[in-house]
């Protein structure tokens, strides 16, 4: 983004909380004088990105390439906004986009993490789940400045609020978050921890019916084969008939181009997990993106006349197999539809007894126009205002915020 940034100082730290439309709002007065506090949103190819990713844990939604993929499905700007203070740094990818229609606020925006686990990212302070490091109070006080930065950016810039999900697998302080917007915990997501089990106690560890049913169809004569892209045509086609047999909302109606791309980009580490008939036909696939070890479940498809028989328990199940193989740490299958505990999350619990928790973090940047987009939409869409979507005024905008 072509947007100019400023330096600040750090003084000592007073801050000051109010709620606005039930979020808490943290200010942090006194930063002044200049250069302790650098700061900037930065496009995927400024090299602050990939520097920031190589010091630091991180996931595959935090890939510039991913970032930009996202933003032009999302309609938006893919950006990230970066800030250093004293050894101290934050990094949080974002797509940026005008405001609704309904709003008819012109020349303002707002900020969400691209679709998936794109949270913040603080260095020296995130890490692995399971890694466990001290963390300072000056440390806690210096993420909240950041992250109080962000806000202050956000506002000079006409972006009025910004909206995150933070990732299970990544252990980051949540203090900062709890500081500076609103955090909110939503049902656990799934994992399985492929380096500390055998493969037979990674079976022992499905749901007893998972295991019946999968030596039922290996029996039958099913099969899986991992990355074998010649199927991605059918996969594409067969993914958009469950969406639609699913009631899917739009937004998770991605294009041809989508899925060529996210296959097409080597530092997405994409695999794409194929079940095969008896006939060698493909009647499931989950296509699986990965970095640092880990690889997220990412987009999955069966084929309606197989639906009977859950062959896709066969699409988890050969790629823990598969993954655990290639010496991988952790595959992520990932909750319940918009972070719910539903039949989605019931179904991958089935697969390990692992979970963490899932958050999402909410981020008021100028009070007073996040208040007037909320009054100019409930106007336009005669809709009541419902505080546990945010941002509020995209609540019935397809493939928006979260509840």
């Amino acid at each position: 983004m072509n947007i100019k940034f400023r330096n600040y100082n750090l003084l000592p730290v007073q801050l000051s909380r109010k709620n606005v439309n039930g979020y808490r709002v943290f200010k942090i007065r006194d930063l002044l004088v200049q250069n302790s506090i650098e700061s900037a949103f930065i496009n995927p190819h400024d090299p602050r990105w990939a520097e920031f990713l190589a010091k630091c844990p991180h996931g595959v939604h935090h890939q510039p390439a991913y970032v930009k993929l996202a933003a032009k499905h999302e309609g938006g700007e893919a950006a990230a906004f970066w800030a250093r203070c004293q050894g101290c740094e934050l990094l949080i990818p974002l797509v940026v986009r005008d405001l609704p229609k309904e709003t008819s606020l012109q020349g303002l925006r707002d900020a969400a993490t691209p679709y998936g686990y794109a949270a913040p990212l603080i260095y020296p302070l995130t890490n692995k789940v399971g890694v466990n490091k001290p963390c300072t109070v000056e440390d806690l006080n210096r993420a909240t400045l950041l992250l109080e930065c962000l806000r202050g950016e956000c506002s000079r810039c006409g972006i009025i609020s910004v909206f995150s999900r933070m990732h299970p697998l990544l252990s980051t302080p949540l203090t900062p978050f709890k500081r500076c917007g609103s955090l909110v915990a939503h049902a656990e997501t799934v994992y399985v921890d492929l380096q500390s089990s055998e493969t037979s106690v990674l079976w022992r560890q499905l749901r007893r019916a998972f295991r019946k049913s999968i030596r039922q169809l290996l029996n039958q004569g099913f099969t899986g084969v991992v990355d074998e892209f010649g199927h991605l045509p059918q996969f594409y086609e067969m993914y958009l008939d469950t969406m639609r047999r699913r009631r899917a909302k739009p937004f998770y109606f991605f294009d041809w181009d989508y899925f060529e791309t996210l296959v097409g980009t080597p530092t997405l580490e994409p695999h794409l997990c194929s079940v095969l008939n008896p006939e060698g036909e493909l009647v499931a696939a989950i296509l699986y993106l990965g970095t640092a070890g880990t690889l997220e479940a990412f987009l999955g498809g069966w084929r309606e006349s197989y639906s009977h028989l859950a062959v896709s328990k066969l699409s988890y199940w050969f790629m823990i197999e598969w993954a655990q193989q290639q010496s991988r740490e952790c595959l992520h299958l990932g909750g319940g539809v918009g972070g719910a505990d539903d039949s989605l999350l019931n179904f991958k619990r089935g697969f390990s007894p692992l979970s963490a928790p899932f958050y999402t973090w909410r981020l008021i940047c100028d009070a007073e126009k996040y208040q007037a987009a909320v009054q100019a939409w409930v106007s336009q869409s005669k809709f009541s205002v419902e505080e546990s979507f945010f941002p509020e005024y995209r609540r019935y905008i397809v493939g928006d915020g979260c509840e």
